[in-house]
C-alpha cells in the first residue's frame, strides 16, 4: 500500500471542494484496475472513469452521457464532459487538482485525461493507462515527454 499521507496532511479539511481534496480522492484510485469505459473503481476505470470516480468520492455526480465509445474516447466526448463540469483555466502551468486534457504524440486527437496531484518533490498525475492495465501515478514531466497539454480545467 502506498503512503500518500503528505497529501492527507495538506489542506483537505473544511468546506468545499479544493484542488487538494480532488488530489486526495484521485490518489485513492491509484492501482485500481483498468477497464475500457469503466466507471466502477473495483471493476476498473478508464481515463474518463478516473475523473468520474474521483468526483464521486467527493460526493459529486459529474454530468456525463453514457460511455459508448471505441477503445480511445473521441476528443469531442472528452471536450463535452469537461465543458459540462469544469472551467477552462488560462494558464500554462498546471496546479494541484487540475484536470489535464492531453494529446499523446502518436494520436491525431486529444483523447486522454489526467488529474494533477502533488508529489513529494514535484507534480504528478493520476490517470488510467490501458498498457499498464491500471490507474497509474506518474511524474507530470514524464507524461509530458510523450504528450502535450491541450487544455487545463478546474472544478467550478
Amino acid at each position: 500500500m502506498r503512503d500518500f499521507s503528505f497529501v492527507i496532511e495538506k489542506h483537505i479539511t473544511g468546506q468545499g471542494i479544493t484542488g487538494w481534496k480532488i488530489a486526495a480522492a484521485a490518489l485513492a484510485l491509484v492501482d485500481k484496475p483498468y477497464h475500457h469505459q469503466g466507471r466502477d473503481p473495483e471493476q476498473g476505470l478508464d481515463c474518463a472513469g478516473v475523473l468520474t470516480a474521483t468526483f464521486s468520492l467527493l460526493g459529486v455526480q459529474l454530468l456525463e452521457r453514457k460511455p459508448d465509445y471505441p477503445p480511445l474516447p473521441p476528443e469531442a466526448y472528452l471536450r463535452e464532459c469537461l465543458a459540462r463540469n469544469f472551467q477552462p483555466v488560462d494558464r500554462t502551468q498546471p496546479e494541484v487538482g487540475d484536470i489535464l486534457h492531453l494529446k499523446f504524440n502518436r494520436d491525431r486527437q486529444a483523447r486522454h485525461l489526467a488529474i494533477v496531484v502533488p508529489g513529494p518533490f514535484e507534480l504528478q498525475v493520476v490517470h488510467a493507462l490501458k498498457r499498464q492495465r491500471k490507474v497509474c501515478l506518474e511524474l507530470l514531466r514524464g507524461v509530458l515527454t510523450n504528450a502535450r497539454i491541450v487544455g487545463i480545467h478546474q472544478w467550478n
